[in-house]
């Protein structure tokens, strides 16, 4: 039997080590779509509408404009959240983990998910009849 000389025993540790590092789900594959409804469970309710044009305002109008039309003050343009294309659920994916390549921070430390539903009831009543906030996950 062949011995593994330092090199590459030093190369095997680096590999467990930097797997070690990553976080393990215990979200199957097949049940990613599950972890959020295919819907707003919060559409409709009055009041976490008024609490999520309240937070609406305090963390995103700065970048996606007083009428979440893109037409922000902090960057030249953020994204129209009244044309939104993509589900709730891909909705709450891209707001608790942000989109730093397009300057959007993760909200997920910071807003809970029952807010940030708020804020996307909300963004439901500012919605173009041609958004949708309906469907399936794309993004998990």
């Amino acid at each position: 039997m062949k011995y593994l000389n330092l090199r590459q025993f030093s190369f095997f540790v680096a590999i467990l080590t930097i797997f070690a590092l990553f976080p393990a789900t215990d979200w199957p594959v097949a049940y990613a779509e599950d972890a959020y409804p295919r819907s707003n469970p919060l559409v409709g309710d009055q009041a976490a509408i008024e609490k999520g044009a309240y937070l609406y305002f305090k963390w995103c109008g700065a970048c996606h404009g007083r009428r979440a039309d893109g037409e922000g003050v902090r960057f030249t343009k953020g994204a129209d959240l009244t044309i939104f294309w993509r589900s709730y659920c891909d909705y709450m994916v891209i707001a608790l983990n942000g989109r730093t390549d397009k300057n959007m921070p993760p909200w997920g430390g910071v807003l809970d998910e029952e807010e940030l539903s708020s804020i996307g009831a909300y963004l439901e009543t500012l919605a173009k009849e041609s958004a949708n906030w309906k469907g399936s996950c794309t993004l998990l």
